[in-house]
This record gives C-alpha cells, sequence and structure tokens, in this order.
C-alpha cells in the first residue's frame, strides 16, 4: 500500500497574519507600456482642391480617432498590480458600498437620538364653515348659524427627567454609529484580503496556462523527434504513439487551465465590480523580491494581544457591547416615572362673532315689571333702547380677544403596560450577552488563526529553505547548472553495477547536512512513528535524485522492482521525499503497481519457478504514476512494487531524497557503530547499488552534519 504524507516542512505557500491595519506586501509591478503611433498619410496633389465636405469628414475623423485611440491602447496596456486592486476594491466593492450605507442608516438613527432632548414644537391651524346647529367657535354655544371660523395652535414640550433614559440612548445610538463605521473599515479589509487571495490565484492559474502551453511545445517536439528515429527504425512506433497519446493529453491540461484562468479571473472582476466585458489583465510581480518577514519579531501570543485592541471586529464587537450596555439602562430608565414640561398658545376666529357698541332710544317705554306696596300696585317703567353689535375685525380676534397661552407640568407613571418595558429591560440585557458571547467567540478565532499562520509562516520559511538549499546543494554537488541542459548528461563518475539505476540520476552524497536536517525534521518522524507505532526509530542513511529528462545518449526505460524479496515478507517500509514539484505525469518520478501488491499471492501461482524474486513482470498489470509537490513524503510498503519513470518532460528535473525509518536495533552494536561512523567519516553504504562519490567530496568538501537531539537518536549515537 502507498501512503502520502503532505509535510508543511517545504510548504511554499507563505500565510502572514498582522495586525490592524492589515500590513500586506505588495510587489509593485510597472508594465512597460509601448506606445503606438499611427501615422495617416495624405497625399495631396497641387492641381486638386478638397472639398469643404470632404475636409469636414477628414476633421471629425481625425477628432474621433484621437479620442478612441488613447482609450484603445489604455485598454490594451493597462495592466492591474496588487496594490491598485485593493485601493480600487476597497472604494467601489458592492459589500463595502453596503457597510457604508449601513453605516449611514446608524448615524440618522444617532441623530434621532440626540433630537430627543429637544423641545417639540407645533404648530397647527384649520379652517371650514360650519351650517345648522352647532357649537359656535368664539362663544362655545349652540347656535343656528352659519359660521366661517379658524383656529391657531402653537404648542411645545420637553421632558426634564425621565431617569436618564434619552440620554442613555443617545450614548447608545451613538456608539453603534461608530461600530457601524468601524464595520466599515471591516468590510474594506475583508475585501483587501479576498482580493490578495484571488490575485494570488489568478497569478498562479496564469502561471499553470502557460506550463501548460510550453509543455504542449515540448511535447510536440518530442513527438517530431521521435518520429523521425521511427521513421529511420531508431525507435519502436509505440514510442510515438505514446507521445501522441501525450499531446492530446497536454491539450486537454491547457483547454483546463485556460478554464480555470478565466474562472479566477471573473472572480476578481467582480470583487472589482469592473465590467466583465471589458479587458483585463494582472501585472506579473517579480517573486524574487518577496522578502519573508523575521519570524523571530513576531510573538503571537503578542500579536494576538494587539490585534485584539486593533482589529476591525474586535473593535466593533466592543463597541456594540458599550452600546448594549447604555440601552439596558435606557430600558431601565423607561420603567421609571417622567415629569414634562408643556406650554400652548392658540387663538381662533368665528365670522359671526360680534362685540358691544353701544346703545340708541327707540321712542319705547320698556315695563320694567310690578311693584305691590300694601295692595297698590305700581308698573315702573324706563325709556326703551336698541343694543348697537358691531362684528370684530380677523386680527382682532385672533391677536387680542381669543387669543389663550396656558403652561404646565406633566407626570407620567408607568403602572401597567402590558409587561412592554420590563421585556424591553431583559432582552436588551440578552443583547449584552450575545454580544459578549459574540466577542469571545471572535477572539477565539483571531487567536487560532494567529497561531495558525505562525506555525504555518514558520513550516513554509522552513519547507522554502530546506528545499532551495537542498535542491542548490544537489546541483553543487553534481557539478550541474540548473538553467544550462548541456551541463546535465555528464558521464557517471563511477559504474553503477544495479545497470537499472544508470541514467537514473542517483547522486551519491549521504551524509550532508541538508540531507539529515530532513531527516531529523519531527514531522517526518512523526509520520513514521505512526505507521510503526513507536518513537523508537532509526532512520536510513540514503541518498538524493536528480532525475534528467531523457534525451538522446541519455536513455532509460524505467523498471519496477523490489528492494526486498517478497517471499521473505519484509516487515519494512521505505520513503520518498519531493525536493521539487513533480505533478508533471511526463516528469521522472515514483510509479507503482497498486494491483500486484494485491493479488501477489494469486500471481506468483502463474509464474516460472525460476522467476526473479525483485524484478516482476508486470505485463497486463496497471503501472501507476503518483503526483507529488515538492514537501510531499510519499511512504510506500517494502513489499509495493515500484521504480523510477522515465523524464519524458523534455526540460524538467525530478529531484528527491530517500528517507526512512524503522524500529531502532539498540543493541546491535556492530550495526550501531557503523552507522555513526557512517555519519562522522561521510561514507557510503556498501553494496553493488551504492558506487559512492569517486572525488570524495563528501569527507574533503564537507563538515560532518550537525545533529539535534531527535536526530541523535535517529542515527542510534544517543539511545531512545
Amino acid at each position: 500500500m502507498c501512503m502520502i504524507f503532505h509535510l508543511s516542512l517545504f510548504m511554499l505557500h507563505f500565510i502572514y497574519f498582522t495586525v490592524h491595519p492589515i500590513i500586506i506586501t505588495f510587489i509593485l509591478s510597472v508594465s512597460h507600456s509601448r506606445i503606438i503611433f499611427f501615422p495617416f498619410i495624405y497625399f495631396l496633389h497641387n492641381h486638386h482642391l478638397l472639398s469643404s465636405i470632404f475636409v469636414y469628414m477628414i476633421k471629425r475623423l481625425l477628432i474621433l480617432l484621437c479620442i478612441i485611440v488613447p482609450t484603445l491602447l489604455t485598454a490594451q496596456t493597462d495592466k492591474w498590480d496588487l496594490r491598485r486592486a485593493v485601493d480600487y476594491a476597497m472604494q467601489n466593492n458592492i459589500s463595502v458600498k453596503q457597510s457604508d450605507v449601513q453605516a449611514r442608516l446608524a448615524a440618522l438613527q444617532s441623530k434621532l437620538a440626540k433630537a430627543a432632548s429637544i423641545p417639540n414644537l407645533n404648530f397647527g391651524s384649520s379652517a371650514g364653515y360650519q351650517f345648522g346647529r352647532n357649537i359656535d367657535p368664539t362663544s362655545n354655544q349652540f347656535v343656528n348659524n352659519n359660521v366661517l371660523f379658524q383656529s391657531y395652535s402653537l404648542q411645545s414640550n420637553i421632558t426634564l427627567f425621565n431617569f436618564f433614559n434619552i440620554q442613555n440612548q443617545k450614548k447608545a445610538s451613538f456608539i453603534a454609529e461608530q461600530a457601524s463605521r468601524v464595520d466599515v473599515d471591516r468590510a474594506r479589509s475583508d475585501v483587501g484580503l479576498n482580493v490578495v487571495a484571488t490575485y494570488l490565484n489568478l497569478l498562479l492559474s496564469i502561471e499553470q496556462m502557460n506550463i501548460a502551453k510550453v509543455q504542449i511545445h515540448l511535447t510536440d517536439s518530442q513527438r517530431i523527434i521521435t518520429k523521425k528515429q521511427v521513421d529511420v527504425g531508431a525507435m519502436p512506433p509505440l514510442n510515438a504513439a505514446q507521445l501522441e497519446s501525450q499531446l492530446a493529453l497536454d491539450s486537454s491540461n491547457y483547454i483546463t487551465a485556460v478554464s480555470t484562468m478565466e474562472t479566477n479571473k471573473l472572480q476578481m472582476i467582480a470583487l472589482l465590480n469592473l465590467d466583465a466585458s471589458q479587458p483585463f489583465e494582472v501585472s506579473l510581480p517579480d517573486v524574487n523580491k518577496i522578502a519573508l518577514p523575521p519570524l523571530s519579531e513576531l510573538e503571537p501570543q503578542e500579536l494576538y494581544e494587539i490585534a485584539k485592541g486593533t482589529q476591525p471586529l474586535q473593535q466593533a464587537d466592543s463597541l456594540r457591547i458599550l452600546s448594549g450596555e447604555y440601552s439596558v439602562k435606557a430600558a431601565r430608565g423607561a420603567m421609571y416615572p417622567s415629569l414634562t414640561a408643556f406650554g400652548t398658545i392658540g387663538s381662533n376666529y368665528g365670522s359671526t362673532y360680534q362685540q358691544f357698541a353701544g346703545v340708541v332710544p327707540n321712542g319705547r317705554v320698556d315695563t320694567l315689571g310690578v311693584i305691590d306696596i300694601d295692595g297698590q300696585k305700581y308698573y315702573p317703567t324706563t325709556p326703551g333702547y336698541n343694543t348697537l353689535l358691531n362684528k370684530v375685525p380677523y386680527f382682532k380676534q385672533v391677536g387680542n380677544i381669543n387669543l389663550n397661552q396656558s403652561v404646565g407640568l406633566q407626570l407620567n407613571i408607568p403602572i401597567f403596560q402590558g409587561r412592554q418595558a420590563r421585556t424591553a429591560y431583559e432582552r436588551a440585557k440578552l443583547n449584552v450577552e450575545t454580544y459578549k458571547l459574540q466577542l469571545a467567540q471572535d477572539n477565539q478565532t483571531l487567536q487560532q488563526n494567529i497561531f495558525t499562520a505562525r506555525a504555518n509562516a514558520e513550516a513554509a520559511i522552513q519547507k522554502y529553505s530546506a528545499n532551495k538549499k537542498a535542491a542548490d546543494f544537489l546541483w553543487e554537488f553534481e557539478e550541474k547548472d540548473p538553467n544550462n541542459p548541456e551541463t546535465w548528461y555528464a558521464p557517471p563518475r563511477a559504474e553503477m553495477k544495479m545497470k537499472e539505476l544508470t541514467n537514473t540520476g542517483m547522486v551519491e552524497v549521504y551524509n550532508h547536512q541538508y540531507l539529515w536536517d530532513n531527516r531529523q525534521s519531527p514531522k517526518v518522524h512523526q509520520a513514521f512513528a505512526d505507521i510503526w507505532g513507536t518513537e523508537k526509530l532509526w532512520v536510513t542513511i540514503d541518498r538524493a535524485n536528480l532525475n534528467f529528462p531523457i534525451r538522446p545518449g541519455h536513455e532509460y526505460k524505467g523498471f519496477i522492482h523490489w528492494d526486498y524479496d517478497p517471499e521473505t515478507k519484509p516487515q519494512n517500509v521505505q520513503g520518498v521525499l519531493a525536493l521539487a514539484d513533480q505533478t508533471d505525469p511526463n516528469m521522472g518520478g515514483f510509479q507503482y503497481v497498486p494491483e500486484l501488491y494485491r493479488t501477489y499471492e494469486t500471481w506468483k501461482l502463474t509464474q516460472p519457478e525460476d522467476r526473479d524474486h525483485f524484478k516482476p513482470d508486470v505485463t497486463g498489470f496497471e503501472i501507476v504514476k503518483v503526483p507529488m509537490e515538492a514537501g510531499d513524503l510519499l511512504i510506500f510498503n517494502s513489499t509495493q512494487p515500484h521504480g523510477i519513470r522515465p523524464n519524458m518532460s523534455g526540460n524538467k528535473v525530478r529531484m528527491a531524497q530517500y528517507i526512512s525509518m524503522m524500529p531502532a536495533e539498540e543493541d546491535n552494536e556492530d550495526l550501531r557503530e557503523w552507522r555513526i561512523s557512517s555519519w562522522m567519516e561521510r561514507r557510503a553504504p556498501e553494496g553493488y547499488a551504492f558506487p559512492g562519490d569517486p572525488r570524495g567530496w563528501e569527507r574533503t568538501k564537507y563538515q560532518t552534519a550537525v545533529l539535534t537531539k531527535l536526530g541523535r537518536k535517529l542515527l542510534g549515537m544517543d539511545k531512545w
């Protein structure tokens, strides 16, 4: 069976988490725009004049071109770098705009709460015509007249005291407004991070598309060369057919890569809120200019403490808690009496209203009554008069006669309101608890993100450094230039007795510091410990591999084999650590036959007695290629038939280190002494598969590897 442990030892993706304001290292790329001049050549003959209409059309055409051409040039050459994309998205993304609208709504609510402490002032007026029996608006008596009327009123009231309900509502609304403003910053921050992630995905998909395109060219070139060799009989036709099939597969991979790139581009356009129908390109940054921050300065607990007070999400949560606490006070104040002062001024007008103007004699004598004195009746009289009444003018009625004012105090004591005030108070307290729990959850997520990012960053840097150092060392040790394929195919320095390994790129180095750094990695040890069920292990002292693309004069077919006779039922595992990506199936890399592993007991019954116990006949079995990324550790059972596949990529080099561990044999003193001697003297293992380096560079050019506490135990120098 075959198991892959994807370790973060060589993880290339670097996650870097910082506190607010979020610091992102932007790689600014200046794109070199081409300026294209469109020469307009006019051929004018001296004996002909252009008509005025033609001249007018030419001028209009030139004006139109002057407008269109710069636009086309800009559309063709304008590229988006990361900083521009982030800045633009923070201003134009729909989510940011939605958050801004919510913040403005919160500001309106805050203004409304402030206005509650300002006195109310209302003016009202009404006018109408009354007829039939009704109440005179000026005398408040029933009359049977037609009356034209109008009234005015001006009212005002102000809350003098309500147990600080209004003041607490003002504070709660103001702090809620601040929280909404912080939410806008959080939206911008989130959009910025989303843009960064999408931007990187787009760059990756562009690179994968370009790689797929190059792969098509390389496969096609190899196909043409192979076809020529087939035509002259130098190679079997099967090789050409395989390359034809590979070319079709590469074309399919290219189409998939283009589709992925277009999908990522549309996601980027959506984040920027751009028109998808317009051209859009991103600039490719120079990855060599990306500086890795010193992690020693980034203590995660210290970052977490700072981030709790600076991250927009935590700020908004804290503000909502404070706002909720003031809302609780406001709700509690609403359950107590309130005192309000009021004042009114009003007046009215009635068309039937009359005022006494005097009297005039009318020539009659009016009897006042009967007086009886001693039986004698007397009838007193008085001269008759007519009363004079005048209609009162409009403004005199409104401004003087009918003018009325009032001032007073109103006390409101809530006794029973269907439990509304009490429920509002209890709900406000529960809201505060909800806000506090939300803050605790967000803090927990923040802490987890920071510590995870720190761990990922450490692993990524370790992986990057170890990967690069190990890769550079292998090129140096082999005296080959990674940028010059002509140096890749030098004759081997020592004869490989195991002929199937000829031209497979075995690097005869066994005890260099970089190889031991990978062996004594805690994560590598833990992977084998999980398999064996014990941490008491010894690591194998094995070599590395540079598997170059095949070319005429440097061919090998690849092979399937066992390192141990499966009939002996070996209880062992082996491992391969990828030092570079091996995701291209054309690259030389690990291959195995899972079906033969599963059916070995029945398969061997069909084989001749004199069969090779180390090289099985795999006719009819599917050989599976295992893609690996840099940092992948592949561990497989030693009874699994496996081998190195030929490198048909044309320009890619498979780089790997062989690592395995087995239970420590601390009682085997001879083996333990040999292992320590091999490490100390930098000597290769003995055996026909290990020719060693005839130059002796490990002993003469490099120092003995420094071992950690774990490394000393894995070697056998210290006991478990």
